[in-house]
């Protein structure tokens, strides 16, 4: 009898143990946070200058007829410092170091009145994309170990008077 007893509670014992872990209380659920993870290398360098200098006043001087009246406060189609969209020879290279494709966006901190600065990547200026303070595209699919160029403009129309300054991203 004893021997029937002691079974019949081992056997209980056995049945209760898992039910109880699959006990689930529906007011209060168990919560587990999910973190997924994707290692990939996303790495890239850029090589240029580090500050992009559109001199309107320089540009009026060597590009006259760029400039409304001669005034750099209306100066169209003015390159950065060391660039020279005619040699096809670009401000920025970014060379993508990761192991897939990426693709290269910039925006500006803020506007500026009376400045629009564009950014492409060919020597074509019309092909160029407005910035402004959303993050744009620039260079689309630029595969791992390969490079992209960056070529800059800026219009100015009615722009402040003197030097004025924002930071790409």
């Amino acid at each position: 009898m004893n021997k029937k007893i002691i079974i019949m509670l081992s056997v209980v014992m056995l049945l209760a143990s898992p039910m109880a872990a699959y006990a689930y209380d529906t007011n209060d659920p168990a919560k587990v946070d999910v973190v997924y993870v994707a290692n990939v290398d996303t790495s890239f360098s850029v090589a240029g200058g580090s500050i992009m200098t559109f001199n309107a006043t320089k540009h009026c001087l060597n590009v006259p007829g760029d400039c409304s009246g001669g005034n750099p406060r209306n100066a169209k189609l003015v390159e950065p410092d060391n660039q020279n969209a005619s040699n096809d020879d670009e401000y920025l290279t970014i060379t993508n170091g990761a192991t897939i494709s990426q693709d290269f966006s910039a925006a500006l901190n803020a506007t500026v009145t009376g400045i629009q600065t564009k950014l492409g990547g060919t020597s074509d200026h019309t092909s160029a994309k407005n910035i402004g303070t959303i993050p744009t595209v620039i260079l689309n699919n630029i595969a791992g170990g390969h490079s992209g160029r960056i070529f800059g403009w800026a219009n100015f129309s009615a722009a402040p008077v003197g030097s004025t300054s924002d930071r790409l991203h």
